[in-house]
């Protein structure tokens, strides 16, 4: 008996040997109930959940209950059929639903001090990690020794993909540049201590932000002019009526696998003929021959490029929703492929992205004191590009409830360029790490 899986490597025929199949139906339904748990009480309002989940962040949890149960033979573990297909299959589908949904009308209506600032911070990501590798391998050379899968610069690249673009970014860049599933859970452990430790540093700084302006000889008019614009209504979600809902919902599913049909022709393309140029794996540019660098660079385009379309108005039956319940199962199948017995001591992280915030810090500042901005914009920029919207707005609702847009705003923003930037970033990795 066979059935047909897309590989997450390449595009291959997956067969099922006698006896696979229940197995693998067994560990689809313990995925899938771990998902549907972790979502549901994820969205509790109150209670422990929401106590559970202010200091654990549900990915911990969607990748590390499946890891426990495969680790002891609970569940079988290892790669599944599962795992490659939310790879190959769901993956693009959710970055084209979630990108289809942004509004650039009103992200290009932010202030241009406010974006550029942003754009600082997101320049401070992508070159200060590799620079802060850099900086702390010479005192370590073996951070940068090439360890295959296990290389830190791999780790890295993925926190830079959650960094800009949050939960598809940092999948996304396991996918092209072949982090292992240790390393992977490592970097998700280290990126939820240093991005919760540094949202508490940027909410120490609001209550300094009249100092810290004064020191940035920021334009005081800033922001009353950014308020009085009536930015705090683009906060909301577009509201249509909708007519015919099982319609639309119709046409949900018909964007969606058609665009997937769409990326994955294009992917096959492109894959073909770069494998066909023979690029070493040693160079830079290996991933050209990758399925899934393809797979995510025409989803992510395909999707920006619906984005100006009526295809946008299907966030009001839940485009956005259905791709955030994608990615917690992705995460689950994930995590089902990782042996807690073999987790190794990578936690030089901690003192790279140490490093690396602080360029990133030291960019935005410059950035603001060229610009005479605030420490707003400096607070709100980064929180954008590391946080994303939901934390990003809260920040700004710090300094002003009527502010709080320009944070989702400028998420957005960095959910738009996340992909490309992360590919940027693992080419400067792969460069120093030689």
């Amino acid at each position: 008996m066979t059935a047909n899986f897309f590989g997450s490597g390449s595009f291959l025929i997956y067969t099922v040997k006698p006896g696979r199949m229940n197995e693998d139906v067994l560990i689809a339904l313990a995925l899938l109930v771990i998902t549907v748990a972790v979502w549901y009480t994820s969205h509790r309002e109150s209670g422990f959940w929401k106590k559970l989940y202010t200091f654990v962040p549900p990915m911990i949890l969607l990748f590390l209950i499946p890891s426990i149960l495969g680790s002891f033979d609970i569940i079988p573990g290892g790669d599944s059929a599962s795992a490659r297909f939310a790879l190959s299959t769901l993956l693009p589908i959710t970055l084209l639903l979630m990108t289809m949904t942004i509004n650039f009308h009103d992200i290009l209506a932010l202030s241009r001090k406010s974006v550029m600032i942003f754009l600082a911070g997101t320049v401070g990501i992508v070159v200060g990690g590799p620079v802060a590798l850099w900086i702390v391998g010479q005192f370590s050379p073996d951070l940068l020794a090439d360890k295959g899968s296990d290389s830190v610069w791999r780790g890295l690249v993925c926190i830079t993909g959650a960094w800009i673009n949050g939960t598809p970014g940092q999948t996304s860049m396991k996918e092209i540049f072949g982090a292992s599933n240790e390393l992977y859970f490592i970097m998700i452990a280290v990126d939820a201590v240093m991005q919760n430790l540094w949202l508490a540093l940027l909410l120490f700084g609001v209550r300094s932000s009249g100092w810290l302006d004064r020191m940035l000889k920021a334009d005081p008019q800033d922001l009353a002019t950014i308020q009085q614009a009536g930015f705090e209504k683009s906060q909301q979600r577009e509201k249509h009526v909708i007519h015919n809902k099982p319609g639309k919902i119709i046409q949900l599913v018909a964007v969606a696998l058609i665009g997937f049909g769409i990326v994955y022709s294009l992917t096959q393309i492109m894959t073909g003929y770069f494998t066909a140029q023979h690029i070493p794996d040693a160079s830079v540019w290996s991933f050209l021959a990758k399925p899934s660098f393809w797979l995510v660079f025409f989803s992510t385009t395909l999707g920006i490029g619906l984005s100006f379309t009526r295809a946008r108005q299907l966030e009001a039956v839940g485009a956005t929703e259905v791709g955030n319940f994608f990615f917690y199962f992705l995460f689950s199948a994930i995590g089902l492929k990782m042996n807690l017995f073999r987790l190794g001591g990578q936690w030089e992280f901690i003192l790279v992205c140490a490093i690396w915030l602080l360029i990133h810090l030291a960019v935005l500042v410059a950035a603001a004191r060229l610009m005479r901005g605030s420490y707003f914009f400096v607070a709100v920029g980064s929180q954008a590009n590391i946080g994303g919207p939901a934390t990003a707005s809260m920040l700004a609702s710090a300094f002003n409830p009527h502010l709080t847009s320009v944070g989702v705003l400028l998420g957005v923003l960095s959910n738009v360029i996340g992909n490309y930037c992360g590919l940027l970033a693992g080419i400067l990795y792969r460069w120093i790490a030689g």
